[in-house]
């Protein structure tokens, strides 16, 4: 169908004409091309995740339809307004033939800016066969059509054509798209109302000053011109849609969701401005030790122990390589495995590699011989990334037992099992889970615990040889972004706000949450995180955890504002009133043993903090209020937002920076020092923060 226009116009036209067509559709289409494929590429993983829950996949599609038409809708109009100052000053004088194709191009531009991006949504919900119906109607429409504008006006009809045929499956792909996802019009419609608006009333304001604006054969005087041209229009586009937005109550829109970005970035500006770049502290490859990490998440998901010590020993010159594992064929029907490359590759953030393995190479438990090839192949790939034939020391750093194969296969090196969380009273953990564990504590050189509970869960021993490194927090981070503006998103939200942070699964006790927001409506939960809805179905509370999650979304004053990145995240605890660790009081539960990682970046922030009595909460009862009951709850709330809370802000971020991630490293590269001679290196003064925060590189390998 792409092709096609071309074949005809060379068939019926000449070369010549289709070279004025292809110049033109590559300019009349660049919304397209260069704006919103990339987004369409991103959006597809999102909306397979969601195939199960209609209520989320249509939020998310009209989410994106609304962002993508805000983007892409004023470019082809513009395209259109200063199609002959581009052909001058882009191609010259002797492209002028293709202006009239460029202009008639922008319409079908116009058209494929309201394009809803359907396909992905099919294929999410597995209905390929809807795309491919399309397609064909598509086929069947343009082929006549074509034929006969190419026949009567040459690549103008061709144009017209191919807007024409876009224009009718455009309401086809509509009306099937609201039947699939049951969407009606009027959400469309509105999200559709403000561009249209913006590019309304940037037609108004170019037209006349096309007109007045007279016509010049200098090539300075064009780039003047079209210069004027689409900074007028970018302005009279952008004021028009933000100040409706603005008067239409900032709804949460695609205006917000940029706002949200730029506000993002320019927080990580910030705080590299604050902070300097980190000089490169490599003494060269043979100077420092190499480690590889292994953890369960992705890097870029939700930040956990794992990715502050990767990245904190990556700061000091230390070569770290991070990884999920091989993956695994068994996984081959979940969403993450579709979007998979067949070979592997690697991205460079946070100072750390991080490695994503491929399809062909993943493990395969069934057949032995595979399995032992993908596990030996895996290992080889990241002992080539970390450097290790020429590394002073080399680092396996292990943070579930899980990955023990992968060990058998890394050679001699130093390994550290670091326990993060009390995984044998996890659900999943079975009889082969704790071979593992039992392998990996004998086999471990240096066994870390986050807190004495979760030491005592470990088996074969752990719990006399495990070394207690408590959670941390990028302290300094917290109290720099403390000064920057309220995040959109919770502006909105009146005071007082009362926050969580943090994944929202059976550990929280959202009935808690439910009641007290009832007994008093005038404070405002705001959770953040990603709500985990069925990965524990068969798990003891799980009744009690749907049941809270569906009373706090009858409330109004609850609000989940989803996860976010985790150099966002001061500017939200910063802002909220009190912040909360309000884990289910139960025994048996692993959250009940574990040391929280949100504990020192509560304090850091400096406000008042309630929790659950957890263990590891009685040493700060200082500086964190303790609450068992709703009684309690509601008492030690009801002193943080009117009192101030127990302690006071200075004393909460001096408990904070006695125990910032700087100072556990430190205590972690001495212990390591004990098992083997690693040499010191002396770190610039502000080393709690994050450099080059959101960078990143791809390489296949």
């Amino acid at each position: 169908n792409q092709r096609m226009p071309g074949w005809v116009i060379g068939r019926l036209a000449g070369v010549g004409a289709v070279a004025y067509y292809e110049v033109a559709s590559e300019i009349a289409t660049l919304a397209t091309s260069e704006l919103r494929a990339p987004i369409r590429r991103a959006l597809y993983p999102g909306f397979a995740k969601m195939a199960a829950d209609r209520r989320a996949l249509h939020k998310s599609f009209v989410d994106a339809y609304g962002l993508m038409v805000l983007i892409g809708l004023p470019i082809p109009i513009l395209l259109a307004l200063t199609a002959p100052l581009l052909i001058q000053v882009f191609l010259g004088d002797q492209w002028r033939s293709a202006v009239p194709v460029i202009e008639v191009l922008a319409l079908y531009g116009i058209v494929q800016a309201l394009g809803s991006s359907s396909h992905l949504v099919y294929l999410a919900v597995n209905r390929p066969n809807i795309t491919a119906w399309l397609s064909g109607l598509y086929f069947i429409l343009l082929l006549p059509l074509l034929v006969t504008g190419v026949t009567l006006a040459g690549p103008v009809g061709a144009a017209w054509a191919l807007t024409i045929t876009s224009l009718i499956v455009l309401v086809v792909d509509f009306a099937v798209v609201f039947k699939v996802l049951e969407v009606g019009p009027q959400r469309i419609f509105s999200a559709l109302a403000r561009p249209v608006a913006g590019s309304l009333t940037m037609l108004a304001g170019l037209i006349p000053l096309r007109l007045l604006v007279p016509a010049t054969e200098s090539w300075i005087g064009s780039v003047i011109q079209l210069t004027t041209l689409a900074a007028s229009g970018s302005i009279l586009y952008l004021g028009a849609v933000f100040a409706l937005w603005h008067l239409g109550g900032r709804p949460e829109s695609a205006e917000r969701q940029i706002l949200s970005v730029l506000q993002e970035a320019w927080q990580r500006v910030v705080v590299k401005v604050n902070r300097g770049v980190i000089p490169n502290l490599s003494q060269g490859p043979s100077a420092v030790p190499s480690v590889i990490v292994f953890g369960l998440n992705e890097w870029n998901d939700t930040w956990h122990t794992r990715q502050y010590i990767g990245s904190q020993l990556g700061k000091r010159g230390w070569p770290v390589v991070y990884t999920t594992g091989a993956g695994d064929w068994w996984d081959r029907g979940a969403a993450a495995w579709r979007v998979k490359r067949w070979n592997g590759c690697v991205e460079e953030r946070d100072h750390v590699q991080f490695y994503r393995p491929g399809k062909f190479a993943a493990r395969w438990r069934k057949v032995k011989a595979w399995d032992q090839w993908a596990l030996r192949r895996h290992a080889r790939k990241l002992m080539e990334l970390a450097g290790w034939s020429t590394a002073s020391h080399r680092i396996a750093y292990v943070f579930h037992p899980t990955f023990w194969p992968y060990i058998e296969h890394l050679g001699d090196c130093t390994v550290v099992y670091h326990a993060d969380d009390a995984f044998s009273l996890m659900p999943g953990w079975d009889g082969k889970s704790q071979a593992m564990e039992d392998k990996l504590v004998a086999r471990a050189d240096l066994l870390l615990a986050t807190s004495q509970g979760v030491a005592r869960q470990l088996s074969n021993g752990g719990a006399q040889r495990a070394r207690s490194l408590p959670n941390g927090a990028l302290v300094e981070l917290y109290m720099d972004l403390a000064q920057c503006p309220c995040p959109l998103d919770l502006s909105s939200i009146p005071h007082p706000r009362i926050g969580y942070i943090g994944s929202i699964n059976i550990k929280v006790d959202l009935l808690l949450v439910a009641e007290i927001a009832r007994r008093r409506p005038d404070w405002h939960w705001v959770i953040i995180g990603p709500v985990i809805r069925d990965q524990f179905e068969s798990f003891p509370g799980n009744t009690e955890f749907q049941a809270g999650l569906a009373a706090c979304c009858q409330l109004d004053n609850v609000h989940f504002l989803g996860a976010k990145p985790y150099y966002v995240l001061p500017s939200y605890t910063t802002h909220m009133d009190v912040n909360t660790m309000c884990y289910r009081n139960v025994s048996g539960g692993w959250w009940t043993a574990i040391y929280p990682l949100k504990l020192h970046e509560y304090l850091a922030a400096g406000k008042p903090v309630v929790g659950t009595n957890l263990e590891v909460l009685q040493e700060f009862r200082s500086v964190v209020a303790i609450a068992e009951t709703a009684e309690d709850w509601l008492r030690a709330l009801g002193e943080a937002v009117n009192a101030g809370g127990t302690g006071t802000k200075p004393e909460r971020q001096t408990v904070a920076l006695q125990n910032s991630w700087d100072s556990r490293v430190e205590d972690l590269v001495g212990w390591l020092e004990n098992v083997a001679p690693i040499p010191r290196m002396k770190l610039p003064a502000a080393s709690c923060g994050v450099s080059h925060l959101g960078q990143s590189s791809g390489s296949a390998s």
